[in-house]
């Protein structure tokens, strides 16, 4: 269990006195505003960011090897866009 879950444990569901500002990671221009400005409202309310990818189910259910292949590299492209926004999110809160 990681840290992270254990204090969720400890304090309950919605319980935490740390603010958590929520940023959604797709494509879309408004992306890096919205990161920027999660960024500065965490840092003024020592708070922290999450990013949330949402990744589409795989619509293609012909073939199901084709249809796992399609999740696979969809959970690897969200995986590494992801870690490219989280270098962004720890440069601007450095």
């Amino acid at each position: 269990m990681t840290d992270q879950e254990n204090t969720l444990r400890e304090t309950g569901p919605g319980k935490s006195s740390e603010h958590l500002f929520l940023c959604v990671v797709d494509e879309s221009e408004e992306m890096s505003r919205a990161l920027r400005f999660a960024c500065r409202r965490s840092e003024r309310a020592q708070g922290r960011v999450a990013l949330l990818y949402v990744i589409e189910p795989a619509e293609f259910q012909h073939w199901m090897a084709v249809g796992d292949l399609m999740r696979e590299e969809a959970r690897a492209e969200a995986e590494e866009m992801l870690q490219v926004v989280s270098a962004v999110v720890q440069q601007l809160q450095a």
